[in-house]
């Protein structure tokens, strides 16, 4: 289990290091470092010029000062999204993430859990969107309690938002 080191949002550029303005749009990403995903975030410049190849990205923009001290979290859209962008590794590091991101978003009742099944010698837990006909399926990593908290933790680091 590797344990991802993914940083907070720190209001600035991760190209050019230039600080961004209340209300700027910036652009947040996650890229496969050597130990996992890794967080940038991007200016509008940067992005257009040097568009950094990215896992997955969401654009947002920097709060106003007095909701610096709110946290706020991508959208369940997004992080839907995310979820199924995560389908197609075979990493172990992200099919573990994946299952977590999975357990965030029936913990917030935007998955419900139907059934679980064993395909190819492999256990699944097969989940319907809610308020959609559709469904998906998530491997079963069989991950420790511990590890399950290390990666809700990382996950809440990657979703992140300054604001949306």
């Amino acid at each position: 289990m590797v344990d991802w080191n993914i940083k907070k949002p720190e209001g600035v550029c991760s190209i050019c290091g230039r600080e961004f303005e209340t209300d700027e749009e910036f652009y947040a990403g996650l890229v496969d470092g050597q130990e996992g995903f890794e967080r940038i975030d991007t200016c509008i410049g940067c992005w257009q010029e040097k568009k950094p190849r990215t896992f997955y990205f969401w654009k947002t923009k920097m709060p106003q000062p007095e909701e610096k001290g709110k946290q706020k979290f991508l959208n369940d859209e997004t992080m839907l999204e995310f979820l199924e962008k995560l389908e197609q590794s075979e990493e172990p590091e992200k099919i573990n993430f994946r299952f977590v991101l999975m357990l965030v978003l029936v913990r917030k009742r935007i998955l419900r859990y139907k059934d679980t099944f064993s395909r190819d010698g492999k256990d699944y837990w097969r989940l319907k969107i809610t308020g959609q006909d559709k469904m998906v399926e998530v491997l079963d990593p069989h991950i420790g309690e511990e590890q399950i908290e290390k990666l809700s933790e990382n996950i809440g680091d990657i979703m992140l938002l300054e604001d949306e």
